[in-house]
């Protein structure tokens, strides 16, 4: 299967029926304006286009017309500071850089215009891979490193998202309410590419996520489709209360496992509510497995589901750690870019080994049991404690760094940095704290970070 070309005409229709709730008072970006805009900024096939733009309509009119332009669109966090999007951009090849209030200098670039209330920077000799057909970069700081991503060809990413559509029922007629970050793979590929793709319609709001707020939308829009992650369902919760108003038929949740008593609890507030347990990886395309909780009796709450059709998955026994889950599907991504880690390296073609330890039972239903990966997750995002050491070595100069982890019996997760620098450093603990902040996000940030110095005969051989 191919996915169909980018026709102008039907993205600008999908554009125009976008409904926006709380956006800029300025009149949205044109199609045709940003194509041009883009190209006068230099982008060329093949050329990676970081777009670090807050949820709009803007932005997925950047992404459109990046693609149509025959460039490579990568979205990153709109929080993210001028200082992480040029390590991201050094790392995967960015060529240009779209987004608020962007430093031109610490980008490194050599061009800088404006597209409307948005700042276009292009840096010199940065240009990706042409591959062949449409591709895109999801960007995969949570699991794999700060600075890395999987490219994707388009056909594979419509492919994956026409089988999750499949799964929960998803029509050309429903409206699909996005309050999940667009630079989630989730979001970007499950909910707005998959609504271009059926023809259905999109309510786009947040961040940032409040219950009451969530409510309103779903009670004023008409929205029929949504997605929450766990958190944010645990969020909704807080009162007591998990009834959802208006004519929501779909909920699903997804980035991480949720408690059965949650699931249970949504179910018995909301009869007829069509509730989906998802899991996914940004390397598969990004979905994987899906339980329809509505169908299946409580015991079975707890579980991931069954794979996708045309998905299938096999364990790998990891000694007395359990067994890893690898998934095999031809919605798999083309390859990596950025920070690599070394036992990602060999991935074979269309099989991805997730991190993630799963046990399967007679019934092929799949039972998340914990990770193996170097990552945890910490309000809904995933770090990369691996990817937060190793720029933590690099901006403080450290001889190395040690992270460790927390868990309260509540649920909440953070974790504590150590580093180790020469005994001859004379910078700051403060002054290190303020650079690192510069480049990690604030899900990545550790709560403490203590210093020790270090003399030589103690520094790793």
């Amino acid at each position: 299967m191919t996915a169909p070309a980018l026709e102008p005409a039907r993205i600008a229709r999908f554009l125009a029926g976008i409904v926006e709730i709380g956006g800029a008072a300025t009149a949205p970006i044109s199609l045709d304006r940003a194509v041009g805009e883009l190209d006068r900024c230099g982008v060329r096939p093949g050329s990676v286009v970081l777009i670090a733009m807050p949820n709009s309509r803007d932005m997925l009119t950047v992404f459109f017309a990046v693609l149509l332009l025959g460039a490579v669109p990568a979205a990153a966090s709109p929080s993210a500071s001028s200082a992480r999007l040029r390590l991201i951009a050094d790392r995967i090849g960015g060529a240009v850089v779209v987004g608020p209030r962007l430093s031109p200098e610490r980008l490194a670039g050599v061009r800088h215009r404006r597209l409307a209330t948005f700042d276009v920077v292009t840096r010199d000799g940065a240009v990706g891979a042409t591959r062949p057909g449409p591709t895109v970069v999801l960007l995969t700081s949570g699991t794999r490193g700060i600075a890395s991503g999987c490219v994707h060809a388009l056909d594979r990413l419509r492919l994956n998202a026409e089988r999750h559509a499949a799964v929960i029922g998803q029509r050309d007629r429903d409206n699909v309410l996005i309050t999940l970050p667009l630079h989630y793979s989730y979001a970007l590929v499950a909910q707005a590419l998959s609504a271009y793709w059926q023809g259905a319609r999109v309510t786009l709001a947040g961040p940032p996520f409040t219950p009451g707020g969530y409510l309103r939308l779903l009670a004023g829009t008409g929205a029929t489709v949504s997605s929450l992650t766990p958190a944010l369902v645990r969020l909704l919760a807080g009162p007591g209360d998990l009834r959802l108003p208006g004519a929501l038929r779909v909920l699903t949740v997804g980035g991480d496992a949720l408690e059965p008593a949650l699931t249970g609890g949504l179910l018995a507030a909301n009869p007829g509510l069509e509730v989906y347990l998802t899991y996914g990886l940004t390397e598969c395309g990004p979905r994987v497995a899906t339980l329809a909780a509505h169908h299946e009796p409580a015991r079975r709450h707890g579980s991931a589901g069954v794979p996708l059709p045309g998905v299938r998955t096999r364990l790998r026994r990891h000694g007395a750690e359990g067994t890893e889950l690898l998934v095999v599907t031809d919605t798999a991504m083309l390859g990596r870019v950025g920070d690599v880690p070394p036992e990602q390296a060999g991935d074979q073609d269309g099989v991805v080994a997730t991190g993630d330890l799963f046990d399967r039972d007679d019934d092929g239903y799949l039972w998340f049991r914990g990770r193996r990966s170097d990552f945890v997750v910490i309000n809904d995002a995933k770090v990369s404690l691996r990817s937060v050491r190793r720029t933590a070595v690099a901006v403080a100069g450290a001889v190395r760094a040690r992270t460790t982890v927390h868990r309260t019996e509540s649920g909440e997760t953070w974790f504590d940095l150590d580093l180790y620098v020469p005994e001859s450093s004379t910078r700051p603990a403060a002054s290190i704290k303020r650079s690192l902040d510069e480049v990690l996000l604030r899900a990545e940030r550790p709560r403490h970070l203590t210093m020790h110095p270090v003399g030589a005969a103690d520094w790793p051989k």
